[in-house]
């Protein structure tokens, strides 16, 4: 069985190789994508005006590739607790409840420790009557 899985994920992993011949080749065609090629091009072309030597170049990636905050938490780690908080007055009982008896105690670290479906509980509490959700 070992020999089957490790085959079948040598077999995904060569069909999933990325495309570098053309740059973000997984990106559709558009203003964004012709924005961020011309943009690479014209601070990686020493020649041109706009040119950023190497050393003085930073790329900053995050788990998605955006620079969404993370710290000291995500910022949807707020909202569920600032949403949380807000409904704490028609929910008394979530004031002896885990997860939520700590959140409202501004103890973030131990509401999401205290049991295994914790997070599931805050975000299904926090969305409860949203359009969408």
């Amino acid at each position: 069985m070992k020999g089957l899985a490790l085959l079948f994920t040598l077999l995904i992993s060569l069909t999933c190789q990325a495309d570098t011949s053309t740059p973000l080749s997984s990106w559709q065609d558009g203003a964004s994508r012709q924005a961020i090629i011309s943009f690479v091009q014209r601070v990686t072309d020493p020649a041109s005006p706009e040119h950023v030597a190497l050393s003085d170049r930073i790329a900053v990636f995050d788990n998605d590739g955006t620079l969404w905050a993370e710290q000291p938490i995500y910022t949807q780690l707020l909202f569920v607790a600032d949403r949380v908080r807000a409904q704490a007055g028609e929910n008394p009982a979530w004031e002896s409840q885990e997860p939520f008896a700590s959140v409202l105690k501004g103890d973030l670290a131990g509401a999401f420790s205290s049991s295994h479906d914790a997070p599931v509980q805050l975000i299904r509490a926090s969305q409860a009557g949203r359009i969408g959700y």
